[in-house]
């Protein structure tokens, strides 16, 4: 994964993949970090590999953390927090 799979004719790649302490029994877990998010990226490359996605988490978007959302909630940003969106993108 990180030096890129071809899935569909893109070239999908993770910046950084780190396994995750045990979950389930034989189910192993990853953290998975990506420079960008391409449709469907994780579960197009997990696909390559031939391995079943069980269960999919966002944990971040940039720099911020996503703690305590669940799934189609959302949030207003504190200023601190943009300033680091626009810090992140070069504004």
């Amino acid at each position: 994964m990180l030096n890129g799979l071809n899935s569909r004719g893109e070239k999908l790649k993770a910046l950084k993949v780190e396994p995750l302490r045990r979950i389930l029994v034989n189910q192993p877990g990853y953290t998975l970090t990506l420079g960008e998010g391409k449709n469907r990226h994780i579960r197009r490359m997990m696909e390559v590999l031939d391995c079943k996605v069980v269960r999919l988490v966002r944990v971040s978007v940039g720099p911020l953390r996503l703690e305590k959302l669940r799934s189609g909630e959302h949030r207003n940003l504190d200023p601190w927090e943009v300033d680091k969106l626009r810090k992140a993108v070069g504004l």
